[in-house]
């Protein structure tokens, strides 16, 4: 397992679940990460992160589909808070799809454009187990390179910097 760049990420507190992809689980999600973060400033943008991530997975993704998982893990330091959702996988790439001002809904469709607004760093890699997306709120860990959002785990493959970010 790869440290994203800096020793430190290797030590950052982590906790994982694996949760049946079902649209009653996400309530359920939130509640495990609810009890992760608690008394941390970054909590409610974490839970609109990873309800969007989750829900995702299972619209976009096999995770979705009778039987499929969604894995969600958290890890949390000081100044921030790591929301990795794992799917078993789509044939689709994730897009990042800004609200048209044209009159366009955007109440559907612009899940990722909201979890990259409220993150400070957001990106994706595909694996053997699947896609993870992961989603960093407030700053990066000291000793963390910045060049992908995988502060514990996998190096990234592909995603994109940061969207606007409200968490630093």
């Amino acid at each position: 397992m790869g440290t994203g760049g800096g020793g430190y990420c290797r030590f950052v507190p982590s906790w994982a679940q694996v949760f049946p992809g079902t649209p009653g689980q996400v309530r359920t999600a939130r509640r495990f990460v609810a009890g992760l973060l608690k008394g941390s400033p970054l909590l409610d943008d974490a839970m609109v992160v990873l309800s969007e991530l989750f829900t995702n997975a299972l619209c976009h993704t096999v995770s979705g589909r009778p039987g499929g998982l969604v894995t969600v893990q958290v890890s949390r330091w000081r100044l921030g808070v790591r929301i990795a959702v794992t799917d078993q996988g789509s044939i689709s790439e994730p897009a990042i799809r800004h609200p048209a001002g044209c009159g366009e809904p955007i109440e559907n469709g612009h899940g990722l454009y909201l979890a990259a607004s409220l993150a400070s760093r957001l990106g994706w890699h595909d694996d053997a187990r699947g896609r993870t997306v992961v989603a960093v709120l407030g700053e990066l860990p000291p000793g963390h390179s910045g060049r992908s959002p995988q502060c514990v785990g996998d190096e990234a493959r592909s995603g994109v910097p940061r969207a606007g970010g409200r968490g630093r």
